[in-house]
């Protein structure tokens, strides 16, 4: 045997190679039929619990992106997703796009009159995601709709960034669908930090994020990766390596003033903008005189028994939505608090940095890193291969400062003096119609919000602490 496979070496190789990669693919198959089974079972357990006296079964709209991931997100979604939702015994109506930007017209014009649902559910990319948050916190009705209705997110689209922070398994993987589809099922419904993004010289309504904000040669080469797919699992590396052939940490390096405030938890002088952030449950009162009204039906020792638990269990339910304190803390009047540190700007200069990220934390503040600047060929290819596993931290070898803030402004300088770029009119005026415009739309540097890619222009960031509720 040994002589047949030294004569015929290729064909050995071949053949276990091939036969690898199929014992690999019908295990990933096997895992995800298995998981799948698992939350079925979980899924009609929930489905068939009865329901209260009065209580209607839930509804759900998913606004479907069909052509997201090269057209199989629909595919993905009828086969992994839709079951699960239906033998929960959630009803659900599915509303198509059609094209670019139409998730964000469709949230600005919902209307929960005619079709009142109790969570609206974005299946798609990180691009409908972010249509359908903006187009959601644009409304003029924000702050009530976001008090009523929940979102969530089934990650189907090729890039799933905002999916992947919130739920486990790999970017597009199956198992990060079922989890996302059971957050919606299960309804364990949390508040979302979200980033409000401005351009200083630009008319146009702010853009909004759930997760992070990145720019620099290291996020250039991100979005590149893709292009190489038929490099395999070598992909990241060989787009880091003709990167750093190229030169484009040194030549795309990024000169930044910032200038941002320090995290607060709430005080008089920044009251305006918490005051927009939190939706708070809304008319507790009229839900407890129907819950009153439905149980003065019921014998005199069930309606005893039903208030004992009430009293019993009061502690436990006035605990706000992040586990955090109690409700009595969320009624804390912030125009007695005073904190002479909340609006006090303060200023950084970066020269030559190589990344920066800002992402929402989740704890109220906004954690801003930059890399170090000047990075050899060999770092610049070391980092880049463990971006992917490895999330940023201020203890990271690449970051050269961090820092947390509530407000950020990023003005991108032309040269490290400072000096503004003289240009013409007419590129002015071309440059002012592409600030903050879906796509690259250009010739200059680009910023990824939510892995999305825009114009970089001098913008400010806000935090709105716990704008939406999100499953999760």
């Amino acid at each position: 045997m040994f002589r047949t496979l030294r004569t015929h070496w290729k064909k050995s190789i071949f053949f276990s190679c091939s036969g690898g990669f199929l014992t690999k693919y019908l295990k990933e198959r096997w895992d995800d039929r298995q998981l799948m089974r698992k939350f079925c079972f979980e899924a009609k357990k929930l489905g068939d619990f009865p329901l209260k006296r009065g209580e209607q079964p839930r509804k759900v709209a998913v606004i479907l992106n069909p052509v997201a991931k090269k057209g199989k997100a629909s595919i993905q979604f009828d086969k992994w997703c839709a079951p699960l939702l239906h033998l929960a015994g959630v009803e659900v109506s599915i509303i198509r796009t059609e094209g670019e930007g139409q998730a964000k017209e469709i949230v600005e014009n919902f209307s929960t009159a005619e079709n009142p649902v109790d969570t609206l559910v974005i299946a798609g990319g990180d691009g409908t995601v972010l249509e359908a948050i903006t187009g959601l916190l644009r409304r003029s009705d924000a702050l009530e709709l976001t008090r009523r209705v929940a979102l969530g997110v089934v990650p189907v689209g090729a890039s799933n960034t905002v999916a992947t922070r919130l739920f486990q398994g790999e970017s597009g993987s199956v198992r990060n669908m079922l989890e996302a589809t059971m957050a919606v099922i299960r309804a364990h419904i949390r508040p979302l930090d979200v980033i409000k993004i401005e351009a200083e010289d630009s008319p146009k309504p702010p853009v909004y994020a759930a997760y992070q904000i990145r720019t620099g040669p290291f996020q250039d080469v991100e979005m590149e990766i893709p292009k190489y797919w038929y490099y395999g699992p070598a992909k990241r590396f060989l787009g880091y390596v003709t990167a750093g052939l190229k030169g484009v940490q040194r030549s795309a390096a990024l000169d930044l003033q910032l200038e941002y405030t320090p995290p607060c938890s709430g005080c008089s002088r920044c009251q305006g903008f918490l005051a927009e952030a939190s939706p708070k449950p809304s008319a507790p009162e009229a839900s407890g005189a129907s819950s009153d009204s439905s149980s003065s039906s019921r014998p005199w020792w069930q309606r005893w028994f039903n208030f004992s638990l009430s009293q019993l269990f009061a502690s436990s339910r006035s605990l706000n939505k992040r586990g955090f304190g109690t409700a009595d803390e969320e009624t804390v009047d912030y125009s007695k608090v005073d904190n002479p540190e909340c609006d006090r700007w303060r200023e950084v200069f970066l020269f030559g940095t190589t990344d920066l990220l800002i992402r929402a934390m989740g704890d109220g503040t906004l954690s801003i890193t930059a890399g170090k600047n000047q990075l050899p060929f060999q770092e610049f290819v070391s980092f880049g291969r463990e971006l992917k596993r490895r999330i940023l931290t201020f203890d990271h070898p690449l970051v050269a400062s961090a820092f947390k803030a509530q407000r950020l402004r990023v003005t991108p300088l032309s040269t490290p003096s400072g000096q503004q770029r003289v240009v013409s009119s007419t590129e002015q005026q071309a440059e002012e119609e592409a600030v903050l415009e879906e796509g690259t739309g250009g010739k200059h540097r680009n910023v990824t919000i939510d892995s999305e890619q825009f114009e970089l222009r001098p913008f400010t960031l806000t935090l709105l602490r716990d704008r939406i509720r999100f499953c999760y």
